[in-house]
């Protein structure tokens, strides 16, 4: 999903270049270089973000430091995935998904193929939807916190209802977010093969 923030309208949004920041840094911490991001055509914005992201942070990346797919949810990760492993080529020893469903649905396929994760391929997703901590290992992702932004949304939405003849500039408001470092996510293993 691409979040643009709007200078003309009110506008509440989160910062996705931090947010992908905080989880290449978090992964660079642990010892990850080589890191490819997980996506669909809907979030494919997120991509150049990514791979900016990663230069900033000294690190290699190109167009194919990511992979992108016309499907949608876990199916979209476990397929990217199985194209990925199916080709031949090596993984690299760290993903970082669109989003947590996308996450959920690569370590499905992780596994299905004998990876451990985190011992031998960390995954992050980004969201922090329900069900990631739930999961064995529960997901390490990026969340924020949705009730304020949708707080801060209607918020702004009463406030333009209920005086719409008040003149007043455009306001933004960016929700916080937070990295939470759960079970999909180690140090680097120098062997990555199951």
């Amino acid at each position: 999903v691409k979040i643009v923030k709007s200078e003309l309208n009110d506008c509440v949004y989160f910062d996705i270049h931090t947010i992908i920041l905080d989880a290449v840094s978090h992964l660079k911490k642990l010892g990850h270089s080589d890191i490819m991001f997980l996506s669909e055509k809907l979030s494919a914005a997120k991509i150049d973000i990514f791979v900016n992201v990663m230069r900033e942070c000294g690190l290699r990346a190109d167009a194919k430091s990511a992979l992108c797919t016309d499907l949608r949810f876990e199916e979209a990760g476990y397929s990217l995935i199985e194209n990925l492993l199916d080709s031949g080529k090596t993984p690299p020893t760290a993903f970082i998904a669109a989003y947590d469903e996308i996450a959920v649905g690569a370590m499905k396929a992780l596994f299905e193929r004998g990876y451990k994760i985190p011992g031998d391929i960390s995954v992050m997703g980004i969201n922090d939807i329900p069900s990631s901590r739930y999961g064995n290992p529960p997901l390490t992702t990026v969340g924020f916190d949705k009730k304020t932004m949708c707080k801060s949304a209607v918020r702004l939405l009463l406030e333009r209802i209920l005086n719409p003849q008040a003149p007043s500039a455009p306001r933004l408001i960016q929700v916080e977010h937070n990295l939470i470092a759960r079970g999909t996510t180690a140090k680097r293993k120098a062997d990555k093969t199951p």
